[in-house]
């Protein structure tokens, strides 16, 4: 595979001449050195020819030119010209020997070798062959771990990190099959060059310590006959170009202990400092008096393509007033390229002062002379002249904020609301609580809220004892608005699994937590300790501070303790009316506790959380995809209609979403939202975020995912209520005290659900059924009795055979109307003669009413009339209501046709489950039967779903 050396003036020379000569000859000193130093270029150069850079296809710079480049930089760094020896100076390079010229070259060689490796060559890597050459002293983890590591990192990439990289923000990341001899796409491709790119110094390392992965067990093994040590000391000083140099000098101690700073009298720190500075400089192969500027580690694939076309010079020279000093010039072509420049140069001019730095304390007595050619570099960029010049306005322009500006947007975001203060608090300190019960046993969370009134000050207080804040989550997120720790990598790497789904629940969502505290109070003090150090933090801050001076404290416990001064209209909001605390969440996990000055506050809705799933009486359960659990109950008028997501109260109803709320287009009858008239609270656990809520948190945004579902559920659940209903009849005798009165005085038996606003029951002495057109070939042939009485009685009354019954209450003349107009078209009615004779004489009867009227018989005892044109058999009623009027000694008693409500949802919801319409038994083992012979979805339901055995 590697061509032949080709042998000149008795001494080994590469085919291709990429060491610069001055180095040949330095190396040629030694005849064993220069035949490992022509071994590793010949073998390189064959590489470079042979295996692109396959996981960098946009990447062009990384051929046999960038090598030589970067040598031939190399060489400026530490020679001099000619007219520059000519007064007497002496270059660097003189007083470096032939063993330091060729580490430093076969360095460079490796530096970014790792740039032409191929799938087979890389899947050694992950399969342990390169195991047995980890630097234990830098890298923790093997490759296959840290390849495992990453790709829990990539499937959580932002859509930035995602166009960095692939050149696409909705790019899907999969798992790479190692089994194969190929990658399967592009993506993956990317994907294994961003790994390489972020660990290419430790690989360069590897491969000069083993050789460079070919296939299988195969490798190119690099100059033999050298010793392990240099080879080790080559390896690290190409790794050093990807790290701080002086953490990649604590290396040589712990290895070279004899000699801790230049093992083998190889000036290691020197030569890093020449690589990194090399390695950022290189002349443009084509023209001799222009730099490549290069970015201190190659970047991705995409955002390269962008520096390859902008970052070049137009020339450079060394100052004529300073000969340490380099002059670029520049000609950048916009604005975002020309403060990327800036950038760059600043991070130049930091790598020269800590490579002066660090000769300086390694040489600065005895060696003085070891020192790079620059110590400063200047460019054109901030001369005023060519700042005219360019044509766009140069600086760092965006959108800044003033402070007074978070009140104008956290006040009408909120309603100025501090209950809502309360909220984005709480979860933060749940939030935190969740965390650390991720990471710890035996561990009890709580949060406690207190407010308090001392003498004339009043405070609000909440502490937990979750996992806290460290400095860098309190300057990057807590004091950031905006800025969401839990939208972080750092904590996606924490708290997600390997499939890119949360390992736990979030409550915060939008990072404007410490906003809303100011809905509380104008100033804030923070306490808190985060649960992997031994202390602790303290800072106090307001909207109007120039800059927080953030302590550090010794606290004993760790978690958060906010203390916010508040007003006594915010205490009195949140105290008289203790709701406002209250109502935000609804779980018993983690713990939370209220108390107004000394007294505990209960707060009244508490779903017990266990094992992920939730638990609260009368309850059901909807199954869906991706969300860990949802329950739904028909609550209070205050809380139907309302959602709970991960415990924290939406208060905004959700069933008809707020596009088509309000609009004046919308007809009922035309989506899901109508096929129950009533909505249930609903309670989600929502590990992933799949409920789209607006930026206040009052509503969600769109419809639920799962709104199909718990439309069914809500109305299958209707049929079930309806089945196992129990009726206050024993035999066939009502209990009318188990009765609820209705709005019109009428005694009625009632589902008491809220899924349809008609949940009437009518009841008979061989059954029950619902009042709906459903049931209208069982109810022709009944007769419904309404009985009336002065007051609620407390006896009980016989239904009479082959009918239906109720009772309606009398006390005064509106209530009496009932006898004569009833709520029906016609009737036949009975009554005491008072009653009929106080109706007929009473003005508030209409005149078509009395005149409607017909007299069928009076005596003493009773009057018997009838109203309308009553088609029943009229003998067969009246003597049927004599008998009731003397049994039941009831004031009235009337009989009548009843007409239906057409109700065609409940209609076409019977229709479909329960089949035909039957009498529903009092019976429990009756009614175990009758569910047999309901619809497969609601037999699955009331078993599934209401843990009904009907077997």
């Amino acid at each position: 595979m590697f061509k032949k050396y080709a042998y000149l003036s008795g001494l080994l020379k590469p085919t291709m001449e990429i060491i610069p000569q001055v180095f040949l000859d330095k190396i040629n000193s030694d005849k064993h050195l220069t035949k490992a130093v022509l071994d590793i270029d010949s073998k390189i150069e064959e590489i470079i020819k042979t295996q692109s850079p396959v996981f960098f296809p946009q990447y062009t710079d990384h051929g046999i030119s960038h090598f030589i480049d970067t040598l031939k930089m190399a060489l400026h760094l530490i020679d001099l010209e000619e007219i520059e020896k000519s007064k007497g100076q002496t270059p660097v390079i003189n007083y470096l020997p032939g063993l330091d010229i060729a580490v430093l070259t076969c360095a460079i060689l490796f530096h970014d070798i790792g740039m032409h490796i191929h799938f087979k060559g890389f899947k050694q890597l992950i399969n342990g062959f390169f195991d047995d050459v980890r630097v234990a002293f830098f890298d923790e983890f093997t490759w296959k771990q840290e390849w495992e590591n990453f790709m829990i990192e990539a499937k959580r990439f932002s859509g930035r990190e995602r166009i960095n990289i692939f050149g696409d923000e909705q790019v899907i990341i999969s798992d790479i099959d190692f089994t194969k001899n190929t990658v399967d796409s592009d993506i993956q491709k990317n994907l294994i060059g961003e790994f390489i790119r972020r660990h290419h110094g430790r690989l360069a390392h590897e491969i000069a310590l083993k050789g460079f992965p070919v296939q299988d067990d195969q490798i190119i093994v690099f100059a033999a006959d050298l010793k392990i040590e240099y080879k080790d000391i080559i390896g690290l000083i190409s790794r050093s170009h990807s790290m701080q140099v002086r953490d990649a000098m604590e290396y040589i101690p712990n290895k070279f202990p004899a000699d801790p700073h230049f093992p083998y009298s190889i000036e290691v720190p020197f030569l890093m400092c020449v690589l990194r500075i090399s390695d950022y400089f290189q002349f443009d192969s084509s023209r001799t008096n222009a730099f490549i500027i290069k970015l201190k580690s190659f970047t991705s694939p995409f955002s390269l393509v962008e520096h390859q076309t902008h970052l070049a010079t137009e020339y450079f020279k060394t100052d004529d007033k300073d000969p340490e000093t380099l002059f670029v010039h520049l000609k950048p072509k916009d604005g975002l390229m020309y403060n990327k420049l800036i950038i760059l140069f600043d991070d130049i001019q930091q790598e020269l002062d800590t490579s002066f730095a660090l000769t300086g304390e390694m040489y600065g007595r005895n060696k003085e002379h070891f020192k790079l050619r620059y110590r400063r570099i200047k460019t054109s960029l901030k001369h005023k002249i060519e700042i005219n010049r360019f044509p766009f306005v140069v600086g760092k322009h965006r959108f800044e904020a003033d402070t007074d500006l978070f009140k104008l947007l956290v006040g009408p975001l909120y309603g100025y609301d501090p209950s809502y203060g309360v909220r984005e608090m709480l979860q933060n300190a749940i939030d935190a609580c969740v965390e650390l019960n991720h990471k710890k046993t035996d561990y009890e969370p709580f949060v406690e809220i207190k407010i308090q009134q001392i003498g004339d000050d009043y405070k609000f207080i909440i502490c937990d004892n979750g996992k806290g804040m460290n400095v860098g989550e309190i300057k990057n997120y807590f004091l950031k608005a905006g800025s969401s720790f839990r939208n972080s990598m750092e904590w996606k790497i924490d708290y997600e699994t390997e499939s890119n789904t949360p390992a736990i629940r979030r409550t915060g969502k939008f990072g404007i937590g410490v906003l809303a505290s100011f809905l509380i109070g104008d100033s804030i003090e923070v306490v808190t300790r985060w649960y992997n150090e031994p202390f602790g933090y303290k800072f106090k801050a307001d909207l109007t501070n120039e800059y927080i001076e953030i302590e550090k404290a010794v606290v004993s416990e760790i978690g958060t303790k906010i203390d916010i001064t508040i007003n006594k209209e915010t205490f009195d909001k949140l105290t008289i009316e203790t709701d406002n605390l209250t109502k935000w969440y609804v779980l018993d996990f983690p713990k939370v506790t209220y108390h107004v000055n000394s007294d505990e506050v209960n707060n009244k809705t508490k779903i017990s959380l266990k094992y992920e799933k939730q638990f609260l009486e009368d309850t059901v359960r909807v199954d869906f995809k991706n969300f860990d659990d949802v329950i739904w109950k028909y609550t209070d008028v205050k809380e139907t209609g309302f959602i709970a997501i991960n415990g924290i109260t939406v208060p905004g109803e959700y069933f008809y979403p707020t596009p088509r709320k309000f609009s004046n287009n919308y007809e009922r009858g035309t989506t899901v939202y109508d096929e129950i008239d009533n909505f249930p609270f609903v309670s989600i656990l929502d590990r992933n975020n799949l409920i789209d809520l607006e930026l206040s948190r009052n509503a969600i945004r769109g419809h639920f995912p799962f709104i199909k579902e718990l439309v069914e559920s809500c109305k299958l659940d209707f049929l079930y209520k309806l089945i196992f209903f129990n009726p206050p009849i024993e035999a066939d005798i009502m209990d009318f005290t188990k009765y609820t009165r209705t709005y019109d005085n009428e005694f009625k038996l009632s589902l008491k659900t809220k899924q349809f606003n008609s949940d009437s029951i009518l009841v008979s002495n061989n059954g029950y059924f619902l009042d709906n057109s459903f049931y209208n070939s069982l109810n022709k042939n009944l007769n419904h009795y309404k009985f009336f009485v002065t007051s609620k009685p407390s006896k009980r009354i016989k239904i009479p055979n082959n009918s239906t019954a109720s009772l309606a209450e009398l006390y005064g003349t509106n209530s009496e109307r009932n006898i004569l107009r009833g709520s029906y078209g016609s009737y036949i009615a009975i009554s005491k003669p008072e009653i009929y004779l106080n109706h007929f004489e009473a003005s508030a009867i209409a005149k078509a009413t009395r005149d409607s009227i017909t007299l069928i018989e009076k005596n003493e005892e009773f009057v018997i009339f009838e109203k309308g044109n009553n088609k029943s058999n009229k003998e067969n009623n009246i003597e049927e209501l004599k008998k009731l009027f003397k049994s039941s000694k009831a004031t009235a008693v009337q009989v009548s046709n009843k007409s239906l409500h057409q109700e065609n949802l409940i209609s076409k919801l019977l229709k479909e489950n329960l089949n035909e319409p039957k009498l529903i038994p009092f019976d429990y083992q009756e009614k175990l039967k009758f569910v047999k012979t309901v619809s497969a979805q609601l037999q699955k339901h009331i078993v599934e779903k209401r843990g009904i055995n009907i077997n």
